[in-house]
């Protein structure tokens, strides 16, 4: 079994609160475009939000929550003209989605399946956005190649965030609920 079948069969066990459409999902989304709009004021992105079009990667991108929340918030609190987002992740069925939520939120996007660890293949990007899970997805030794991944496809000046989760939390709650399904 692949990576990315292994990855469709755990997340369609546990109840992430990824799905856009979802009320658990929608609520997580409008709290991403409220912490999004505030995180866009620090200096960080002073010459970022200086640019006419910003160009962001978000990396493990799921079901799009994370990246059209950020491009969202581009758009509508920072008076950015054009913003170019890119979505990577190894579910087909997660970028199926997260295309379909970014035409109705902002528009356009792109997404590629792609290993995150060949992110920098992609080109250069002003923000590289790693947002839910992602980082629980790779063991140490990848965990460094992920971060010099996303380095490598920065911009000069470019930034990356990074929202992780607390990995024993979502352990705890996913063995709990794979116990339940079985």
């Amino acid at each position: 079994m692949s990576t990315a079948d292994n990855l469709e069969k755990g997340y369609s066990i546990a109840s992430w609160k990824d799905d856009p459409w979802s009320p658990e999902g929608r609520e997580r989304y409008e709290t991403a475009l409220k912490e999004f709009s505030i995180l866009l004021n620090h200096p960080w992105f002073e010459d970022i939000l200086e640019k006419n079009k910003v160009s962001i990667l978000d990396i493990g991108a799921g079901k799009g929550m994370g990246g059209v929340a950020l491009a969202k918030a581009l758009k509508e609190t920072n008076d950015v003209n054009e913003v170019k987002l890119t979505m990577i992740d190894l579910r087909d069925t997660a970028l199926k989605d997260a295309l379909c939520f970014a035409k109705e939120e902002i528009h356009s996007a792109k997404v590629h399946k792609l290993d995150a660890t060949k992110a920098h293949t992609l080109g250069k990007f002003d923000i590289v956005l790693m947002y839910g899970v992602i980082l629980v997805h790779f063991n140490s030794w990848n965990l460094m190649r992920l971060f010099s991944s996303a380095t490598q496809a920065l911009e000069e000046k470019g930034v990356i965030i990074v929202e992780e989760m607390d990995r024993t939390h979502i352990l705890f709650i996913f063995l709990l609920e794979a116990i339940v399904v079985y």
